[in-house]
């Protein structure tokens, strides 16, 4: 059992349960089993979805919404609006940064996104473009053919594991944090 996986175990242990009774650490569990079996895309999608469904479970708390019961109301996205709400709530949302992702310019510049916002948009879209490669064809006279390969997503994948149990941290941290706010009262 390597070390992300005896992390993602105790991790279970400690996580709550969010408001639709399934706990949103088993998307991030089975984002690493996928990952270890080499089906990325589905590893990258698995991920993407247990942050998206931890973010609606946060504010489902917070804001006491019932998504259930009231189907006019828009279930938040993984988006900037949504991650400024959490930002608010007290949640470190910077974990959710990409190395190269400037969170600075993200909280104060409207037009300015970060990968994991601009990932999770692409692919809920089924927009791959952007992990294609081109490939050379033998005859002179044909154009380079561009064609996508889930392993082209490997790299990225490794870096969304590692945000993944990050975030998940997150919210241990401040759930930890608030009960025991809640026990000084």
């Amino acid at each position: 059992m390597n070390k992300l996986d005896k992390d993602f175990t105790e991790l279970i242990k400690q996580m709550t349960y969010n408001q639709n009774g399934a706990e949103y650490a088993w998307y991030f569990r089975e984002s690493e089993k996928a990952f270890e079996q080499g089906l990325f895309l589905l590893s990258v999608c698995g991920a993407l979805i247990g942050i998206e469904a931890s973010l609606r479970g946060l504010i489902k708390l917070f804001d006491n919404i019932d998504y259930d019961d009231d189907k006019s109301i828009k279930k938040p996205k993984l988006n900037k609006k949504t991650l400024k709400k959490i930002h608010g709530y007290g949640l470190n949302i910077e974990v959710l940064c990409f190395p190269d992702d400037n969170y600075s310019q993200f909280m104060r510049n409207n037009n300015h996104t970060i990968t994991i916002i601009d990932l999770r948009n692409e692919l809920a879209h089924g927009n791959l473009f952007n992990y294609l490669e081109s490939h050379d064809i033998q005859k002179p006279d044909q154009v380079p053919i561009k064609v996508f390969n889930p392993t082209f997503l490997k790299g990225l994948n490794q870096q969304l594991l590692e945000i993944q149990l990050k975030w998940a941290n997150e919210i241990n941290r401040f759930n930890k944090e608030r009960r025991e706010n809640a026990e000084h009262r």
